[in-house]
């Protein structure tokens, strides 16, 4: 056990804070397309400020340094709710009440996952790429669809998976 959590949790909880991620990576993807991703990575891609003046640009790895921020807070809550349901008093209720209190936790973290991803990140790329300044908050449409659809109900299972995966005798 690490910190409380077994190590097989601590694997379902990594796939958990790597779903934003990625998903937020696909984003980018389709956002900016193919042509402006091999640019980044060769190191043609103009710079916003400077243009090509600047030398070679890539902004990927400081945007997915600020994504892999924004995780680090529903990582945490992910992780308290795991350490919570191997605590005792949580093991102690009856089944329903463990059932129901867990369903609640879970619910409420990948909500919390799903707004993260669809909401709060893209604001971090989506300044990068737009050259025009946006009135209002920005939003992609493709990330609080798929946050909404895929984060929400992915986040919930695994999570689901990493506390009962403990409690297999219930």
């Amino acid at each position: 056990m690490i910190l409380g959590i077994q190590k097989r949790q601590l694997v379902l909880l990594l796939l958990v804070v790597c779903i934003p991620t990625l998903l937020n990576a696909v984003g980018i993807w389709q956002y900016v397309e193919t042509a402006s991703i091999l640019k980044m990575w060769n190191g043609t891609y103009p710079s916003p400020v400077t243009g090509f003046l600047g030398g070679p640009y890539n902004p990927l790895p400081e945007i997915f340094l600020k994504l892999l921020l924004f995780t680090i807070l529903p990582g945490l809550l992910a992780w308290l709710l795991v350490f919570i349901s191997n605590k005792t008093f949580f093991q102690k209720q009856p089944w329903i009440a463990r059932l129901f209190e867990t369903l609640i936790m879970v619910a409420l973290i990948a909500t919390v996952f799903a707004f993260d991803t669809g909401i709060i990140m893209p604001l971090i790329w989506l300044a990068v790429f737009r050259d025009s300044p946006v009135i209002g908050i920005p939003g992609d449409t493709f990330m609080v669809n798929w946050s909404l659809w895929f984060v929400l109900p992915v986040t919930a299972v695994i999570l689901l998976g990493a506390i009962f995966h403990h409690h297999k005798k219930i």
